[in-house]
Order: C-alpha cells, then structure tokens, then sequence
C-alpha cells in the first residue's frame, strides 16, 4: 500500500514538470472524489529547441484507461501526424513529438485533438482540443551593451544581455564578445579592430546562452573592469550551430540582421 502511495506521488511530480514549461498548460488534475471515469486532455501544441512539434496527453482522472487511444495533430488545419496512445493510467502524462522539424518562420496554427473518434468514455469531453497560433514560428535572438558600474563607479565592466524576442524558444547559440579599450585624451579610437589585429589586447570571450524562452533574457559581463574615463568599443556577435557546418533547421530565424551589435562604452 505504501509502495502504491509513493509511485503515485512520483507520477504527480513528474506531470508536475512539462505544466511548468508550458506544455501541459493550466490542467490540474481531479480529486479521487471525482475521478469517476478517465478525463484524457490535450496540452498545448509548440515548438522545441529542435524545432520539433510537440505536446502531451494527460490523464486527470485517478482512474487508468487500458484502452488504446489516438491524438491527432494538425498543423495549419492539416493533419500532420496521428500519434497512438496505448492506454493511460491515472493521473499521468505523455509526450509526443513529429518525426521532422519545422523550418519556417510565417504563421503557424497548430492543434491537437485527443481521442478524435470518442473510444473513451470521459468524464470531461471539452478539454480534448488544445490550439496554439503564432505570428511567427521562429525566434529573434539579439543582444544589447550597456556598462555595469563597480567600485563605488570608479570602475566599470561590459554588460551584455543576450534576449530572445521571438514567440518560439530560442536554441543554445554561442555569443563572442570582443572589446578593445583606449584613453580619449591619448588619441582617437583604434582604426582597427580585434578581428582585423590579432595583436591587439582585447577582450575576447565566447560563452554559450540558451535555450531561452520567448522574452526570456541573460545577461553576464565577459572580461575585465575599465576605468572611470576609459573607452571600450565592444562587438557581439551570435551563432548558432557549428562554424564551417551546414547550419541546423534549429537555427532558423525570424530576423538575422539584429545578431551583431556594436557599441562604444
């Protein structure tokens, strides 16, 4: 009895993770007191990191279904892939994703609808379809430069805040940062850069950000601390997938012309 207990604990807190990632939405499950029949429902249809489509199908009910049931997802009112579900015991989950990714970067209508041809009597039949539309299927990642003062603002750091201002999650990109510093009452900036001037003593740092989620943002500051009335020309670059590789259907954006930035400090 114990043993039953615990493993039902388990199945709450794991269905407990992808509600937190947006995947099965606000769907809770019923009290034993209501679960008189299973209650399949549909979490919300979206984009992975891998640009696969993806959703879950839960059970809110207590009692198990044994039956095998199917989850139907369309994709700009297609069908795109019809996907088996070989029963669902009570108060679990699972995941389901396309064999293919999606690469482009218009609008996006997706829905699942679970148990299409009603093989399980339900005690709830209205939570079976979940939609998710997008204005854009694909993410915009860009970066902003600003200082970040320290030691009582006698000295400062570069600042970079790398976002994801898409409405789909944002793959692991590498950022670069390069940085070349001079004194202002010595002479003019550099005409040259870290890139075309190895020589020079720049700041260099590559550090890899994501995944992030639409309108999520990090931030960090490469390198070392500037003094108050020194200048730092600052570039950031950001790639995703591998340099000198075909790039991945991962990569894709909405926007590629906000991935390098440049900024004087």
């Amino acid at each position: 009895m114990h043993i039953t207990r615990m493993l039902i604990l388990v199945q709450i807190a794991a269905m407990l993770v992808p509600a937190a990632n947006g995947q099965l939405g606000d769907l809770q499950k019923l009290p034993p007191g209501k679960s008189t029949a299973p209650d399949l429902a549909a979490g919300v249809p979206h984009l992975t990191e891998d640009r696969l489509i993806a959703f879950s199908v839960m059970n809110r009910s207590a009692l198990g279904e044994p039956k095998s049931f199917q989850a139907v997802l369309y994709v700009n009112g297609q069908v795109k892939q019809t996907f088996d579900v070989t029963g669902l015991r009570g108060y679990a989950w699972q995941f389901f994703k396309t064999n293919d990714a999606w690469v482009n970067c218009g609008q996006l209508s997706l829905k699942v609808v679970v148990d299409p041809d009603n093989r399980v009597a339900e005690v709830d039949e209205t939570n079976n379809t979940k939609t998710n539309d997008l204005a854009s299927a694909c993410p915009d990642v860009t970066a902003s430069i600003s200082k970040k003062w320290v030691n009582n603002n006698l000295q400062y750091k570069a600042r970079v805040e790398v976002i994801n201002k898409g409405s789909v999650i944002m793959p692991r990109v590498s950022v670069r940062t390069l940085g070349l510093s001079w004194w202002p009452n010595d002479n003019a900036q550099p005409p040259t850069n870290c890139l075309s001037n190895p020589q020079l003593s720049c700041l260099r740092d590559v550090t890899t950000v994501g995944p992030l989620g639409p309108g999520e943002k990090f931030a960090y500051e490469p390198g070392g601390k500037y003094d108050l009335g020194q200048n730092l020309s600052v570039q950031v670059d950001i790639t995703c997938g591998t340099a000198g590789q075909p790039p991945q259907p991962q990569c894709v954006e909405s926007n590629y012309n906000n991935n390098t930035v440049r900024k004087g400090l």
